[in-house]
């Protein structure tokens, strides 16, 4: 059952539910506000994290590889390490020179054996032989022929004659006839 409410309860009724709608509304605005705020601060504060590790494996990537670079320059202090070079005794090194002088001494003898004089004496009694036919021949002298320069060009004559020239709808076309045309049933429109 429905009790009548006077007019002037009802406006009043209206004016209740219409401010408690906007309080409601403006609740919600403020705390959809202030979660956006606290969402952006933590997306700010996650990427200065992954920017500040991503500087961090930077930078000890960069101690790495200058490890690496120094690491040659530094002369190793024992002589047991195994970077460090053998060392080579004075008369180690004195057997080994001797040796190679030994083996350079080998090629040049070997190199001068196979050059002997007798091995070229036929190639230079060919030589001697053709240089004296080439002696037999009287010299050539170069003629000369004189040059004429560029022929006259001829007039070449077109094989058509031109009959008419015309301008249809901005397209221009020629009218022609065969040289030997003697009449106009043979007209060509190009």
């Amino acid at each position: 059952m429905k009790l009548p409410l006077p007019s002037g309860d009802r406006a009043r009724w209206r004016t209740i539910t219409a401010g408690i709608g906007l309080l409601l509304v403006g609740a919600l605005t403020v705390i959809n506000s202030v979660e956006l705020s606290r969402l952006s601060h933590l997306s700010a504060q996650n990427r200065s994290d992954t920017q500040d590790a991503r500087i961090q494996v930077l930078a000890t990537r960069l101690a790495d590889i200058a490890g690496q670079i120094e690491r040659p320059r530094e002369l190793p202090e024992s002589p047991k390490s195994p970077e460090s070079p053998k060392s080579v005794s004075l008369a180690h090194y004195d057997a080994d020179r001797q040796t190679l002088e030994q083996r350079l001494t080998n090629i040049e003898q070997a190199l001068n054996e196979r050059l002997l004089t007798k091995d070229w004496l036929p190639l230079q009694e060919r030589l001697d032989q053709l240089e004296q036919r080439l002696m037999q021949y009287p010299a050539r002298t170069p003629t000369t022929h004189p040059n004429p320069g560029p022929a006259p060009a001829k007039a070449v004559e077109p094989s058509f004659r031109v009959v008419s020239t015309e301008l249809r709808g901005h397209e221009r076309f020629l009218t022609i006839l065969p040289a030997r045309a003697n009449s106009l049933s043979q007209a060509r429109l190009l």
